[in-house]
């Protein structure tokens, strides 16, 4: 009678080993073909055990195998040769069958796990393209914070020379000869509409007024999106002033100062400052020693200036290199003399 066993294991030679052990044959007795020699795979995918088949050889004549039946069961009928061998023939074929259909079940295993690496691969590429935008925002969005530091710090330097150290400083702004000539509203006709353009990149529309009083030139910015163009702390809203300094010095031949609004903010945070002076020269007046208010742009502590000359026995300067200089207030006591 013809043994034969279809094996699986994780290699070609255990399923061979388990093979003859299950036929309880040895080796030389057994025909052996390989169906599948396996895959390892990748961390855990792809993989696939080793098949085996093993065919027991049968050496004896169709006689003895026709007595061999006989004697296994008498009641059993002699076997007709000729009807054993298409039955081993019917097997086998059967069994080849089987072994087709196994192989088609691993190649389509192998291509529905081609098609998941696929889908992995596009995926880290999608995502590896999203990354490399996020990069190229960001250094663009770094080298405009770089540029205008740059024009803030070229701007800090000219005013440093007019700003007010001490409390003796006068304010004389609006006191100068008026310079209001045609001249002048012409050249900040062309920063108001710089400013429209530099708003517009942030992502908003807007309308600049412009006034021209003595020498100050004021830009009201109107706007839907004040709080895009005001920034986190006045961070934008400093710097935008800061670029129009610096633009309406290059395009004018005389210096004005440029003072931008946006809505009334100006407004409130004028009164953020006054309290923020008022509580540093209280503190400094009860301890005796000199307080130090945290970076500010030189507009900001100017104003700070200003508005404690008023106080006898406070005395306020600047100290540091932009972009953290920043503004010490100190309690003198004044003889009566």
């Amino acid at each position: 009678m013809l043994n034969q066993k279809t094996v699986r294991a994780n290699t070609v030679e255990e399923a061979i080993e388990k093979g003859l052990k299950e036929l309880n044959i040895e080796r030389s007795q057994a025909e052996i073909r390989v169906i599948n020699e396996g895959k390892k795979g990748f961390l855990g995918f792809g993989k696939q055990e080793a098949i085996v088949e093993i065919i027991q050889n049968n050496d004896i004549s169709f006689k003895e195998l026709t007595n061999q039946l006989e004697r296994e069961s008498t009641e059993e009928p002699v076997v007709n040769t000729e009807t054993v061998i298409e039955q081993e023939a019917v097997k086998v074929e059967k069994t080849e069958q089987d072994n087709k259909l196994e192989e088609a079940k691993v190649e389509n295993n192998e291509l529905a796990t081609e098609s998941n690496e696929a889908e992995v691969e596009a995926k880290e590429f999608e995502i590896e393209s999203q990354e490399a935008e996020v990069e190229a925002t960001e250094a663009e969005i770094e080298s405009e914070v770089i540029a205008v530091e740059m024009e803030e710090s070229q701007v800090e330097k000219e005013e440093a020379i007019v700003e007010t150290e001490t409390t003796d400083e006068s304010d004389d702004d609006t006191e100068e000869t008026p310079f209001q000539g045609k001249n002048a509203y012409e050249s900040a006709a062309i920063v108001a509409d710089y400013l429209v353009a530099v708003v517009r990149e942030y992502g908003a529309e807007a309308e600049v007024e412009m006034d021209v009083e003595g020498r100050n030139v004021f830009f009201d910015i109107h706007t839907d999106k004040s709080g895009l163009v005001i920034g986190k702390h006045g961070k934008i809203i400093n710097s935008l002033q800061i670029l129009a300094q610096t633009y309406l010095s290059a395009i004018h031949q005389r210096h004005l100062n440029v003072i931008l609004n946006v809505g009334d903010y100006r407004k409130r945070r004028a009164k953020v400052l006054q309290n923020i002076a008022e509580q540093k020269a209280d503190e400094a007046m009860q301890t005796g020693q000199p307080v130090i208010i945290d970076a500010l742009p030189a507009y900001e502590r100017k104003q700070i200036h200003k508005h404690l000359a008023y106080m006898k026995n406070i005395k306020t300067y600047s100290q540091g290199r932009e972009p953290k200089r920043h503004l010490v207030v100190e309690y003198q006591e004044k003889s009566d003399n």
